[in-house]
C-alpha cells in the first residue's frame, strides 16, 4: 500500500472513531498547521505479524482531557488524557489494520504506550493523517510499516 493510501485509510479510521465514539467531527485542515501550541499526548502502538510497524498519534492534551470528560472516564485527573489517548489509538488501530492490509492479513496489536510531551517535541507536519475538530483541536497520526 502506498503512503497516500495509508494516509487516506488513517484519516478515515480516525474520523470514524472520533465520530462514533465521542461525537467529535473532524476534517483535514486547509493547509499545514505548523507547530503545536500546547502540551501534546504522544501515543505509540507497535503491530506485528504478517505486517509489522508502528502507529504514532499526537493530540493536544486539552483535547484528550475534553474527550475524557465527555466519555466520562474515571481515574486520576492528571492521567485521564493519557489514558484516553492510549485507548483511542487502540480503537483506531483495530479499525485501520484490516482496512490498510486486508481482512486476511494477521496483525497483532501491542498495548499502546502514551505520555505527555512538550509541544516543541511533537513533529509539526508530515503525518500520515492530520485532522482538526470542529472546535479547532488538532490530532495527527503517522505510520511506519
Amino acid at each position: 500500500m502506498s503512503t497516500d493510501a495509508y494516509s487516506e485509510s488513517l484519516s478515515e479510521s480516525l474520523s470514524r472513531v472520533l465520530e462514533d465514539a465521542a461525537f467529535v467531527f473532524a476534517e483535514e485542515p486547509d493547509g499545514p498547521l505548523g507547530d503545536w501550541e500546547d502540551e501534546v499526548i504522544e501515543v505509540q502502538l507497535a503491530f506485528s505479524g504478517d505486517r509489522s510497524g508502528n502507529l504514532t498519534m499526537y493530540l493536544e492534551r486539552a483535547f484528550a482531557e475534553r474527550l475524557a470528560e465527555e466519555l466520562m472516564v474515571e481515574g486520576p485527573e492528571d492521567s485521564l488524557g493519557i489514558e484516553v489517548g492510549a485507548e483511542l489509538l487502540n480503537i483506531i488501530a483495530g479499525m485501520w489494520a484490516p482496512a490498510a492490509f486486508g481482512p486476511r492479513v494477521l496483525v497483532k496489536l501491542d498495548s499502546p504506550v502514551a505520555n505527555c510531551i512538550p509541544a516543541e517535541q511533537a513533529p509539526a507536519n508530515g503525518h500520515g493523517a492530520e485532522l482538526v475538530t470542529d472546535e479547532g483541536e488538532r490530532i495527527a497520526l503517522r505510520v511506519a510499516a
